[in-house]
């Protein structure tokens, strides 16, 4: 691949936008656009990639929205349309003014200002103003009758992934079970990814797997696929993922090596993995977590993204987030999980892919995380539900009022050791909010290990290669 730098005409068009920006006053729709489109030239410019525009998950397009309609709710949306758009374009500014005074290379400058994008963007998000037009906003969205599944990221080409060898054992509708090949004595361990994401994030690339590292170390390891929720499972959730699919996962394991499985929990993955083991004591050897929330609300002094979102959103606006199908669309969570960091994204799709372009290892690495980053299921409404509101919300896990069917989990009737790993960068689930399962779980040996690393990190950065499996692999050994 061709060795490609930002094209100078682009990068003098993105800077002179940026100036106009910072001549503002307030906020005004030509200069936001202006520096829209110069944003969009530069990642045109470099990309070789069918990759998303680097802010297209914002509410912000180059143009007012055409009224199309003369009804009332059109006329409302609009009005809360160009409202969001302007908060949003104050964290713009802020963030242009941070860097009215750099003497950098511009490529540095762009940097310096998608850092400076992240810091003023949570100062906005966190406002109560921003708060109230963004419900404002979805719901005129929904009453106007405005598609609310955004578009799928398209999936660039990228080299396999999840290329571990496995065997699938058993196959539960849409859900397998799988066995990878390798060491087949000790405490097995099944892997439980959440329902957001694909489990192939532990196996990115031969050089980057966490399953593959544990191989190597002597473990048998299983894994949960989920596959792809449809129409018909809109209504299923905690309790048939739990009380159903893992259930028999599990059993399915113990009958196989005669030996109750370790579960590693992933994320959300991480909440069942929970439930099941404080309702089957008996059943679970020990449990391993990572990026899990626990307590959603002890995030209140440094607030998360998600956490603040989440904790904001009516009920009639959760539901109208569904789509037509009863499903919350993966494009939705992805497109929510690219807003959180605006100035992030744009680096990673400007100066930092520039700066990969001559290195082919680089570039397979990032192909592979974009693909699987594009490739998010989506969600039953039962469980985005059950997530959204009884646990961001209600907080009812930490209460001991969280059901899962007929049953009450109470985290104290966990018995079985616990291993979890803390992402400390992690921008989805603050670190707090998993720090406290400690006094959640008096019952259970309780071991917390700190990751230099976000959320994904734990799985492909090189903390991950230097922390996350020989710590795993240690805390199996003496189960």
């Amino acid at each position: 691949m061709e060795p490609r730098s930002i094209p100078p005409t682009a990068l003098a068009d993105w800077i002179a936008a940026q100036e106009a920006l910072l001549a503002s006053e307030t906020p005004d729709w030509d200069s936001c656009a202006r520096l829209i489109a110069a944003s969009e030239a530069v990642s045109r410019g470099v990309s070789p990639f069918s990759i998303p525009a680097p802010l297209e998950a914002f509410p912000f397009p180059l143009e007012r929205p055409k009224q199309t309609d003369t009804g009332p709710a059109w006329g409302r949306f609009i009005e809360a349309d160009q409202a969001l758009k302007l908060i949003l374009a104050e964290g713009w500014i802020a963030a242009a003014r941070q860097c009215s005074n750099a003497e950098n290379a511009p490529e540095d400058l762009m940097r310096r200002w998608a850092e400076a994008l992240d810091d003023a963007m949570e100062a906005v998000v966190a406002s109560e103003r921003y708060g109230k037009i963004l419900v404002e906003w979805l719901r005129a969205g929904i009453a106007a009758k405005l598609p609310m599944r955004p578009p799928n990221l398209p999936v660039p080409p990228a080299p396999p992934l999840a290329t571990t060898p496995r065997e699938i054992v058993s196959q539960m509708g849409r859900v397998t079970l799988s066995r990878y090949k390798g060491p087949q004595a000790g405490v097995p361990l099944l892997i439980v990814h959440g329902l957001i994401g694909r489990q192939s994030v532990c196996d990115l690339e031969p050089d980057r797997s966490l399953i593959a590292s544990l191989i190597s170390l002597g473990h048998d390891v299983w894994v949960i696929d989920w596959g792809n929720p449809g129409p018909e499972d809109h209504n299923l959730g905690f309790t048939d993922h739990i009380e159903g699919w893992l259930a028999r996962a599990c059993e399915t394991v113990a009958a196989v090596t005669h030996t109750a499985p370790a579960l590693m929990g992933i994320c959300q993955g991480g909440l069942f993995v929970l439930c099941y083991a404080a309702l089957h004591p008996a059943a679970v050897s020990g449990l391993v977590l990572t990026g899990t929330p626990v307590d959603f609300h002890s995030d209140r002094d440094e607030p998360g993204y998600l956490n603040r979102l989440a904790r904001l959103l009516p009920r009639d606006v959760i539901e109208g987030l569904l789509a037509p199908d009863g499903l919350l669309p993966g494009a939705t969570t992805g497109a929510l999980f690219q807003a959180m960091t605006p100035g992030r994204t744009f680096a990673k799709y400007t100066i930092d892919l520039a700066a990969k372009l001559a290195k082919p290892a680089e570039i397979a690495t990032f192909s592979r995380m974009e693909a699987w980053l594009a490739d998010r299921p989506d969600l039953p409404g039962g469980v985005a539900r059950e997530w959204l509101i009884d646990l961001y919300q209600e907080n009812l896990l930490i209460q001991d009022k969280f059901r899962v069917g007929d049953q009450t989990v109470t985290l104290a009737s966990i018995e079985a050791p616990i291993l979890n790993i803390i992402a400390k960068k992690d921008h989805i689930v603050p670190p707090a909010c998993s720090h406290a399962l400690a006094a959640h779980a008096p019952n259970s040996r309780y071991r917390a290990v700190e990751v230099p690393s976000g959320h994904i990190g734990v799985f492909v950065s090189e903390a991950a290669r230097q922390h996350v499996a020989p710590a795993i692999s240690d805390w199996l050994s003496v189960l």
